[in-house]
């Protein structure tokens, strides 16, 4: 019956319709060649629903379509069989949001999205040959459908009698062997073959699908993938090259431009862009414009920010060392703006190339690509889309700066190794030479991503791309003001009044309005993604840019009732702390009366923060930033004043926190006082196995 014999009993397979169970590396193909077989031999039609195809089966396509017969198994000629009365083929759209969440399941990089995306147009672009073969020969033609929902299943539909079913969902995929395939027949009671035609039919006739009849259709008629999905990816890494791939042939130009040194003026003490070391400008629509780029080993400014913020706080001995780290990093990004903008000033040639950024049309996108996961209320939406439209087109009024990006991700330190541990960052700190971190930090940092290298700003953008970032600490923010003039006049320059002001304020509101939605859309689209590519920053803070920088602006009510609905990105420790603090309250309530005390590692900051704020709003008293002592106080004296008056301290216990100074000294005193009959009560909380 079977690779994997019997499963059912006779009388149960009947009740549904189960003619069939098959399971195996080559299910797949040998199932699609009896999918044929049979609809040819009823003289009816075959319908298919896939991302792709079977590994064989796909095979056979990329040598139809150079010509390879040879190579072409018996199994695909029955897609020229003239008793096949009708073939479809419904796939999923490559471009749309269900597919970029299936590949996040997938655990797929963007260059494996991309490589996957190939493979579905080439896919198609086969089919279509195929079709016209048969139209050559006085028979159907074959129907390319392109879908955008969810891909639950895939389905092969023999004469409207057969069904063969493989699930293609969570741990399911579509060549997964160990994944057991079912054949259904009509005419069972449960009319599971029935339900199956009828959800096939329902995805051909929804309006977001679309056909496709013609190789030269594609992939243009797909439309592209959303604004806010970072594509642009390592297309190949080598020892002492890397491939990146731009998805799109603007961004591919501004990085020859700004990475290719055809410039003697380019030389610069700050910004050192990564020089390309051959081009492989692959114009086909199956692969990206490659450049390929001299291999930095080392770490973005930003993840060495985090890096040292990390080490600052686990080890309190290292604190001035640690800050004055962030401040040259800001510092010096600022240098490398201020010359990129020189560069670009004396390049006429390079001038000549700059187009204005598209802020409306980049607003418009992002909050219509968010509208679904903030509001459903419509009227909102289409106000809010008009205001970002206005709010655009005033910061692009009289733009004359090219804009750099000049976030700290596109700039890299290089250490010579792959290891960005902060274990290694500590052991540079510590063994680095104060007197030398300036210069060190000058000569070994590069700057890369030009993506955006050819477009028009204003003068404030990439400046507060730097002052903002979360990381650095240049900013004065706090939940009641935003110090964001003082902190622009301290590290870049005064601003005037008036319009100045007022632009500041704009950008900002613009430029965070969009991260935000980006990590909107992230979070519920892409969401293991989104761990990976903003996990380590705090989830709310370019929504608390936005929303501070909209109550210093008149007028755009709709962005401000957009951003009051915004939702706040809960993490995946959302349900055990919803569990923890009842229990934390009882205890309080009936044992206890006291400051509740926090000890965690930096690590593990976003969760006692919300560990800190849910138990505040159920009235307990928390204690959680004793760290912040000035300089030269006695880091015991710091956490006997806190024990003092704390009844519990709740221990988060990681493997960071075990390594961490701080949290090592906590629970020493802690344990101590105890032993010492002080009623301070630990409660150890383990975040992840250790």
């Amino acid at each position: 019956m079977s690779d994997s014999g019997p499963i059912l009993p006779t009388e149960l397979a009947a009740l549904l319709g189960i003619d069939e169970v098959t399971a195996g590396p080559t299910a797949a193909d040998r199932s699609l060649e009896d999918l044929f077989e049979e609809a040819s031999r009823l003289r009816g039609g075959v319908k298919l629903l896939r991302l792709a195809a079977p590994k064989r089966f796909r095979n056979d396509i990329k040598s139809f379509i150079v010509g390879d017969q040879q190579s072409i198994t018996p199994g695909f000629r029955l897609l020229l069989d003239p008793n096949l009365k009708h073939i479809e083929v419904l796939l999923s759209n490559p471009y749309c949001e269900a597919f970029l969440t299936r590949m996040d399941a997938e655990r797929k990089e963007p260059a494996d999205i991309w490589r996957v995306r190939s493979e579905v147009l080439e896919f198609a672009g086969g089919l279509i040959r195929a079709g016209l073969q048969r139209e050559m020969q006085g028979h159907s033609s074959v129907l390319i459908g392109f879908h955008s929902s969810a891909l639950f299943w895939n389905l092969g539909i023999a004469a409207d009698q057969s069904v063969t079913l493989r699930a293609y969902n969570r741990d399911a995929t579509g060549h997964d062997g160990k994944v057991a395939e079912l054949r259904l027949r009509t005419g069972g009671r449960a009319r599971l073959a029935e339900a199956l035609i009828a959800y096939y039919e329902q995805l051909k006739s929804e309006h977001s699908t679309i056909f496709v009849h013609s190789e030269n259709d594609l992939p243009s008629v797909l439309g592209g993938w959303p604004s806010l999905y970072k594509g642009n990816a390592i297309w190949f890494s080598e020892e002492t090259t890397l491939e990146k791939g731009c998805t799109t042939r603007s961004s591919y130009l501004a990085e020859f431009a700004w990475c290719s040194d055809l410039s003697p003026t380019r030389h610069s003490v700050y910004f050192k862009p990564v020089r390309i070391a051959r081009v492989l400008d692959r114009k086909e629509h199956d692969q990206p414009s490659v450049l390929c780029f001299h291999r930095i080993d080392g770490i973005t400014c930003r993840n060495l920010a985090l890096r040292v913020r990390e080490v600052a706080l686990e080890n309190p001995k290292e604190l001035t060392l640690c800050q004055e780290i962030l401040g040259i990093l800001g510092m010096q990004a600022l240098h490398a703006l201020a010359e990129f903008r020189n560069v670009a000033r004396e390049d006429r040639k390079l001038q000549s190339r700059l187009r204005k950024y598209p802020w409306s049309e980049k607003l418009q996108k992002a909050v219509a690509e968010t509208a679904l996961y903030v509001s459903r209320q419509r009227p909102l939406i289409a106000k809010c889309i008009s205001d970002v439209s206005d709010l655009g087109r005033e910061i692009s009024q009289d733009v004359d700066t090219p804009f750099r990006d000049a976030t700290l991700k596109n700039r890299v330190v290089k250490f010579g190794n792959t290891d960005t541990s902060s274990r290694m960052i500590h052991d540079w700190i510590t063994d680095t030479d104060p007197s030398h971190v300036y210069e060190w930090l000058r000569l070994n940092t590069f700057d890369i991503d030009f993506e955006s290298g050819l477009t028009l700003v204003n003068k404030w953008d990439d400046v507060l791309h730097i002052i903002c970032d979360s990381t650095m600490g240049l900013l004065d923010f706090s939940h009641k003001s935003l110090d964001l003039l003082g902190a622009v006049g301290r590290w870049w320059s005064v601003p005037q009044e008036g319009r100045d002001v007022d632009l500041i304020w704009k950008t900002l509101l613009a430029r965070s309005l969009r991260e935000y939605c980006r990590r909107i859309w992230y979070w519920n689209v892409m969401p293991n993604s989104y761990q990976v590519r903003y996990g380590e920053e705090p989830a709310t803070h370019f929504l608390k840019l936005a929303q501070a920088s909209a109550k210093n602006i008149d007028g755009f009510s709709a962005i401000k009732e957009f951003l009051d609905l915004c939702p706040t990105i809960d993490r995946e420790d959302a349900p055990l702390i919803s569990k923890l603090v009842p229990a934390i309250r009882y205890s309080h309530e009936n044992i206890h009366h006291g400051v509740v005390f926090i000890s965690y590692s930096h690590r593990n900051s976003d969760f006692a923060r919300r560990l800190a704020a849910d138990l505040r709003k159920e009235g307990i008293k928390v204690w959680i930033d004793h760290r912040a002592v000035s300089a030269g106080e006695n880091i015991t004296t710091s956490i006997d004043s806190v024990l003092s008056k704390a009844a519990f301290v709740i221990a988060l216990v990681s493997q960071s926190s075990l390594e961490s100074a701080w949290c090592n000294e906590e629970w020493s005193a802690t344990l101590n006082a105890h032993l010492a009959g002080k009623s301070v009560i630990l409660i150890p909380l383990v975040l992840e196995p250790c």
